[in-house]
């Protein structure tokens, strides 16, 4: 017997709060106890994924299946007898085709969680460098779930932040993507001062329950339209809504019935409401790309969720990351290497790839 499965026996005949105590001392969150008492990924998905062992077809949701052997991986397999397709327990999420075992993504996220860079993490996790930049973004992709369901109320505070275009890679062998530019050295700035066209507009907007909303718009500054299709439908009506003097939130209120509060940039405060929250969150924001050296624009949306769920929702470090892994189980997640790669250089709402 190898050491390795002595040590898990160990860990398992421990009461649940010795092993929360061991979690704690090598810096992992006290909830992974019940996802490290799981075996398998498939315990694992089983649990978070069908709760109550309540299997349903992943692809049309009909509860009348039956099994259907198993994978040559050894994951067992269902046929539904509705819509007459199989599935495993891990059909359509980020474990789909998993050859790693369930340990190595929740020490992936863990990387994630400290922030680390993706050398760092494929280090961690022995994973090639490649490899942890896919996975990195196959986790941030299904996370973008968890994003379109967040609705902010009480008091939201909203500005815009802008990042320069970044065509950052290897384009010289592409055979789906011409520069449409001269290539800029890291850190260059853009050849126009002030907003431009050559800028990504980020609308965000937060409340006071570290819930956030932010998401790639436009080039130069916002038009109401722009702001719609990233906040439309986002805020509930009756919310507070404060912004700085930008014109365009001005027609996104009245589109939307909520109350507008607009302050100067440089008061920031109307009395016990103002835009100090927003300029804190943007801050944070900056601070968090700048260990990246400077982020494609095709994958900004990923770190802006990443941001957002590492450094403003509410809860420690630890509870978050138990609340990420449990969402990783169930978050719906068809792409592949191929759609992955072949996204659109600059991902701009309303515009067709």
């Amino acid at each position: 017997m190898s050491e390795v499965s002595v040590i898990v026996q160990m860990f398992n005949s421990l009461s649940a709060e010795d092993k929360a105590t061991v979690l704690r001392l090598l810096g992992l969150p006290a909830e992974l106890t019940e996802i490290i008492d799981s075996e398998t990924l498939e315990e694992f998905l089983v649990k978070h994924r069908f709760p109550h062992n309540e299997v349903c077809c992943v692809h049309c949701g009909n509860i009348d299946i039956k099994k259907n052997g198993h994978t040559k991986a050894g994951h067992q397999r269902f046929y539904c007898k509705g819509c007459h397709q199989s599935f495993t327990y891990a059909t359509k999420t980020i474990f789909a085709g998993a050859k790693r075992p369930l340990d190595t993504y929740l020490r992936y996220v863990h990387c994630m969680m400290l922030g680390l860079t993706v050398r760092d993490s494929a280090t961690e996790c022995h994973l090639s460098k490649n490899s942890a930049f896919f996975l990195r973004h196959k986790i941030l992709d299904a996370l973008q779930q968890m994003h379109r369901d967040v609705v902010l109320d009480g008091v939201v505070e909203g500005d815009e932040t802008y990042f320069s275009i970044s065509f950052k890679g290897n384009h010289s062998r592409s055979r789906w993507f011409t520069m449409p530019r001269e290539p800029h050295m890291r850190g260059e700035r853009a050849s126009k001062r002030g907003l431009s066209k050559e800028k990504i507009c980020v609308p965000c907007a937060v409340n006071r329950d570290g819930k956030a909303i932010s998401k790639i718009s436009c080039l130069g500054k916002p038009s109401v339209m722009d702001i719609q299709n990233v906040l439309g439908g986002r805020i509930e009506p009756g919310a507070v809504f404060c912004t700085d003097k930008l014109n365009s939130y001005v027609g996104f209120a009245e589109q939307n019935e909520i109350s507008l509060l607009q302050v100067h940039s440089k008061q920031r405060m109307n009395g016990v409401l103002g835009i100090q929250h927003i300029n804190s969150y943007h801050s944070r924001l900056k601070s968090f790309m700048v260990r990246f050296h400077g982020v494609a624009t095709k994958y900004l949306n990923n770190y802006l969720v990443w941001n957002n769920l590492r450094n403003y929702a509410t809860g420690d470090a630890n509870f978050k990351e138990s609340v990420w892994n449990r969402h990783n189980a169930g978050a719906l997640y068809w792409s592949n290497k191929w759609v992955f790669m072949h996204r659109p250089p600059i991902p701009l709402l309303g515009v067709a790839a």
